[in-house]
């Protein structure tokens, strides 16, 4: 798996767009976007970005477990997580560009 964090992406937006922003505005703008989806995401609120997926709040249910360093059955709490669906539109895009994919083996 290929991770990118939000210095990768400023360089990523920089380059494509000529060098015509300052790295550190594209950094701001990115940070200002990953701000406010958190606070949407915290206030239980779901996000769609059109063409691309939904980021949706969601309470994992209380529910009992296996332990596999210790071997026993334990009760795990509920707790706040994220799901992510990738819209129709965003999967046809990828679709259409799977050509350029390559396999980690090749």
């Amino acid at each position: 798996m290929k991770t990118i964090d939000k210095r990768k992406l400023t360089e990523i937006i920089h380059k494509r767009l000529g060098g015509s922003l300052s790295k550190s505005s594209i950094y701001d703008a990115i940070n200002v976007i990953n701000d406010s989806l958190i606070e949407m995401v915290v206030d239980n609120k779901a996000i769609s970005v059109s063409n691309f997926g939904t980021i949706a709040p969601y309470v994992f249910h209380k529910h009992k477990g296996l332990n596999i360093s210790t071997g026993e059955i334990q009760e795990v709490e509920e707790f706040k997580t994220v799901k992510f669906r990738v819209h129709d539109t965003f999967q046809t895009l990828v679709a259409q560009k799977k050509h350029k994919f390559k396999k980690a083996s090749e």
